[in-house]
């Protein structure tokens, strides 16, 4: 299964995000009966162009001498991590803000999202969703997972995270749960690096094992992705390295982790997958054709992203690629019939969701349907989950800390854009005009924020942490990204901490809001009189209007028009 994120066609020589279908990819697609790809918000401009897309991509597949319906996923996972426009899909707030309507809401908002999400990606040709993503988030560290849980709790894991399969899954939508055997309890980013999980087998069964060992056996779902971590008490044998090392098998690679504890101790009957072959966690360990070979051994069906096909030169990749697997088969490295095993699994998963009769709608039809969906439900929907998750971890909004709304306000965020929007949503909701200035932690000078903090009687301040991960730009072609945007927002905490600390030294009424992780609260504890948790920060602009409902939510609570009644899905 690959990405085509960018290529450089000869007519064009210019890399350039692949909306259309290239001729010459289509033909790959023909001639080696490529069985799937992976779309990234490059790819995905508005609903038109992502039916005409998908629909081109089936009718390449179909030219093969398989005529097999092509697997066409996407990372939709909501909150931190969508590819879809808001045109074409609702985002929502994300996992950890459903779990933080658990207490009061159970399922309900699982099942919900997870059906609005289906209907939508059923509408636009796309057959698999890479969600949701059920690792616990037991390491507060954790720089990759953190909000994209449900909770740190492994049974209010399992139950949101079986919830949204089911109703996902019932909408049509393949679902491959995520990351086997977990990602929760690292401090490494598996796109950067090779992250460890050092804990006793007893521990991981009952933690990270719990919500996948649920799942599979309550939700069945269709497909799952693996892990590319060393779970050296669920494995401890050695795979060599292309530098020639014996290194602990990443859980990808490891046939005890991924056949005899998965397929034989757990019973998954479904489809297997890899996380992306290009990340770090593999990359700097293997080239790519021991890569896909070591994950073949290990049983597992589909390699994903295993090579890049970004200018013409790369098209002779995929079928020296599978010329290499040919070769291993033959000389007995790889296993012929687990092999075929893969493709059995693979085929029959197809039969079991139709996927043929949704190939063969046209593209006029498939066109007409979306346009006639009833999609303010979704909308509503969306609004609700933000509302509610919204959580009050300390002090209360009163009278007298609205009226501070008609004072002087100093509200400041990570950015200028959040600061800006927070205000606007602010200024909505309440009668008269209010006294604001902005400002952003990210460039504003010390004593420019020091003096606005002095003059003002009521402080908003908002911090987004930990920094970034490239899953939330698209995967490995965005580190060079990350790491600009890191060194940017190295002395952003900081700087928080000092505005934090003069305002109380000046007594001004302060409140705090973790727009992401909340972990930070522990910090500024005794810092705030109020503080907030949303779990979302996203602002998202399409077509001149602006998508930014974690600040109408804040707004809300903050001018007393809603109740914040989530909880806490993690401890601080």
């Amino acid at each position: 299964m690959l990405d085509l994120r960018f290529y450089s066609s000869a007519t064009t020589q210019k890399l350039e995000p692949v909306t259309e279908l290239p001729n010459e990819i289509a033909s790959l697609i023909s001639d080696t009966g490529l069985g799937g790809v992976i779309l990234f918000s490059e790819n995905l401009d508005n609903a038109q162009q992502i039916i005409k897309l998908t629909h081109d991509l089936q009718k390449a597949a179909q030219q093969s001498e398989f005529s097999s319906p092509m697997l066409i996923s996407v990372d939709q996972e909501g909150g931190r991590v969508t590819r879809l426009p808001v045109s074409a899909s609702t985002p929502f707030t994300g996992n950890m803000s459903i779990g933080a309507t658990y207490k009061k809401f159970g399922v309900h908002y699982a099942i919900a999202t997870g059906q609005a999400i289906a209907n939508d990606l059923t509408l636009l040709g796309i057959n698999v969703n890479n969600a949701p993503c059920i690792d616990i988030n037991n390491n507060p560290d954790n720089p990759v997972i953190n909000i994209r849980s449900f909770s740190e709790d492994p049974v209010t894991v399992a139950k949101l995270g079986a919830a949204q399969v089911k109703a996902m899954q019932k909408e049509g939508i393949l679902c491959a749960i995520k990351h086997f055997p977990g990602h929760g309890n690292t401090q490494v980013d598996s796109h950067t690096g090779l992250p460890r999980v050092d804990s006793s087998r007893e521990d991981i069964i009952s933690n990270e094992l719990h919500p996948f060992t649920y799942t599979i056996e309550h939700a069945e779902p269709a497909m799952l992705m693996t892990a590319h971590i060393q779970y050296p008490a669920l494995d401890s044998s050695k795979v060599m390295t292309k530098t020639g090392n014996a290194i602990t098998p990443p859980a990808t690679m490891s046939y005890e982790i991924m056949h005899n504890l998965l397929r034989e101790q757990m019973q998954f009957k479904g489809v297997s997958i890899t996380d992306a072959l290009d990340m770090a966690g593999i990359s700097d360990y293997f080239d790519m054709t021991q890569a896909v070979i070591n994950t073949f051994k290990a049983d597992v069906d589909i390699a994903l992203m295993p090579i890049k096909i970004r200018i013409p030169a790369d098209l002779k990749k995929l079928p020296a690629l599978i010329t290499a697997v040919e070769q291993a088969v033959n000389a007995h490295e790889l296993n012929r019939e687990q092999l075929n095993i893969s493709y059995e699994r693979i085929q029959k998963l197809k039969q079991q969701y139709d996927l043929e009769q949704t190939v063969n709608v046209s593209l006029n039809q498939k066109t007409f349907r979306f346009n006639s969906r009833q999609n303010s439900d979704h909308k509503r929907l969306e609004q609700a989950l933000a509302y509610n998750s919204v959580t009050l971890y300390k002090g209360k909004i009163d009278k007298a800390l609205i009226g501070l709304l008609t004072q002087k306000v100093h509200i400041v965020m990570p950015d200028t854009a959040k600061a800006t929007i927070l205000t606007k949503a602010i200024q909505n909701e309440v009668p008269f005009q209010i006294s604001v200035q902005v400002s952003s932690l990210l460039d504003v000078k010390t004593s420019i924020l020091t003096k606005r903090t002095k003059a003002c009687e009521l402080l908003i301040i908002g911090h987004i942490a930990p920094k970034q991960s490239a899953v939330e730009f698209g995967g490995i072609d965005d580190l060079e990204r990350v790491k600009a945007l890191d060194k940017l927002n190295a002395n952003t905490f900081k700087r928080l901490l000092d505005t934090l600390h003069k305002a109380k030294a000046c007594n001004k009424k302060v409140i705090f809001i973790s727009l992401r992780a909340p972990y930070e609260i522990k910090e500024v504890m005794d810092l705030a009189d109020v503080i907030l948790a949303t779990y979302a920060y996203n602002i998202k602009s399409e077509g001149g209007n602006i998508h930014a409902l974690p600040y109408e939510a804040l707004a809300k609570v903050i001018t007393g028009e809603h109740q914040a009644i989530g909880d806490l899905p993690v401890s601080i």
